[in-house]
């Protein structure tokens, strides 16, 4: 007789340290997933003087414009720029960071797509397809007696059976 074992990492109910391991493993998980997390803050924090340097460069007026609609909203509720400011010097490296990045990123990719609809409605502008050229055509005189079908042969009733409705729906 063969005894198989199973290995699980944890409920175990013969130890009292069973759920030791799937305890471990939960702690190691969390622990890589905040390294991950660490280093996605930390490359948007390096990145983000870039990215917005890179979104003004490319479309100004973009930044003007998001500047204003900030303002706006700061106009609306006078409260939230005091909130933020205070978030930012609370948690400094990570809010600003995450904060410029995606601003950052907003501008970059507004610009990137303002630039590619431009181009496309250049391509596709009436200016550029008037100036194309046609090419010639050739009118083919038809013959108009192609229009004349010739007579139908009369149909033939049918012989109706009485009391029948339904014989003369489709005549």
């Amino acid at each position: 007789m063969t005894i198989y074992k199973q290995m699980n990492a944890g409920g175990n109910n013969q130890s009292p340290f069973g759920g030791l391991a799937a305890i471990m493993m939960l702690v190691v998980g969390l622990f890589l997933t905040y390294l991950v997390v660490k280093g996605i803050f930390t490359i948007l924090f390096w990145l983000s003087p870039i990215l917005l340097i890179a979104g003004i460069a490319i479309d100004p007026n973009g930044a003007l414009s998001f500047g204003k609609s900030l303002f706006n909203i700061s106009k609306k509720n006078p409260l939230l720029p005091v909130i933020v400011v205070v978030i930012s010097a609370l948690w400094f490296p990570v809010v600003p960071g995450i904060l410029g990045a995606l601003a950052g990123v907003f501008l970059l990719t507004k610009a990137m797509v303002k630039k590619k609809i431009k181009k496309v409605f250049k391509q596709n502008s009436p200016q550029e397809q008037a100036e194309e050229e046609f090419t010639e055509y050739e009118e083919i005189k038809e013959d108009e007696s192609f229009l004349e079908l010739p007579e139908m042969p009369e149909k033939q009733k049918d012989t109706q059976r009485p009391g029948n409705e339904y014989d003369n729906l489709f005549e």
